[in-house]
């Protein structure tokens, strides 16, 4: 069963799957999160790095990893407010005299773009404004991508991941295309 595993020395998470026929094991990086291959020891198998189980199994949490999809919205002008006042909680000093050339209208700026102002409405994956910007949210089409449990809605750190089990190939596979 494919399971997310951390390469030693390394924060990067990855999937470790294996060939159902010949039982080869195979990891990949996680960027191939729900593609399929051809396995390379037997030559026909169809492998998969899908269902991947929750990390927390343990925990009595069934699910397995999914791309979350729930749709991107702009937060309303209260929420808004909100997270404004989160980010300039520290006092800003202004004793100093600020005038429109000086660098603390570029921190100002700044802090501004890192408000979080969009939001996924099933996750609550936060977004700030360049972030939305440079992915289009703003058009309200947007669906989020990021990848959680279809139960317990978590992904896990990289720390918490076991390493790979031993004899793993982590030589490149060929994609598998669907006709």
């Amino acid at each position: 069963m494919p399971k997310l595993v951390r390469i030693k020395g390394s924060d990067n998470i990855s999937i470790q799957f294996q060939c159902y026929e010949c039982r080869k094991m195979y990891i990949t990086s996680f960027d191939n999160f729900s593609k399929s291959y051809i396995c390379s020891g037997c030559k026909k198998a169809l492998v998969n790095t899908l269902p991947v189980f929750c990390h927390y199994e343990d925990e009595d949490c069934g699910g397995r990893y999914e791309a979350c999809g729930g749709s991107i919205y702009k937060l309303s002008n209260e929420e808004y407010r909100n997270e404004e006042r989160k980010a300039f909680e520290p006092e800003l000093d202004i004793s100093v005299g600020a005038r429109p050339t000086d660098s603390f209208h570029d921190d100002i700026g700044d802090i501004r773009s890192d408000i979080t102002i969009y939001k996924c409405s099933r996750c609550g994956d936060p977004y700030n404004a360049r972030q939305a910007n440079g992915k289009g949210f703003d058009s309200g089409m947007v669906r989020c991508q990021r990848i959680i449990c279809s139960s317990c809605r978590r992904f896990p750190k990289s720390d918490e991941l076991p390493e790979p089990d031993a004899n793993v190939d982590d030589t490149p596979l060929k994609r598998f295309f669907f006709n």
